[in-house]
């Protein structure tokens, strides 16, 4: 989230930021074709709240959330010999 200080760098950086259109002395704005800014900005709050809870939570040794077992490949032990 440091790469994106303001969700507005977030919808340049997906491309949904409106464009500078320029003739002569005026400039104008037009929306972008290429996506949803209200959608842009839903998921850039929920990429800073995200990031906020991270930083806000004890040192945690990662994994999918819910999962309480030891081991990645439950049931499996070293000693046991599954063939031969």
């Amino acid at each position: 989230m440091a790469r994106f200080a303001t969700r507005d760098r977030f919808a340049a950086w997906n491309g949904t930021a409106p464009v500078e259109v320029s003739s002569g002395g005026r400039k104008t704005y037009r929306l972008s074709l290429r996506g949803n800014r209200r959608i842009s900005d839903a998921i850039y709050a929920r990429l800073v709240a995200d990031a906020r809870k991270a930083a806000a939570a004890p040192e945690d040794p990662g994994g999918q959330p819910g999962n309480d077992s030891g081991s990645s490949a439950a049931g499996s032990h070293p000693e046991r010999r599954l063939f031969g």
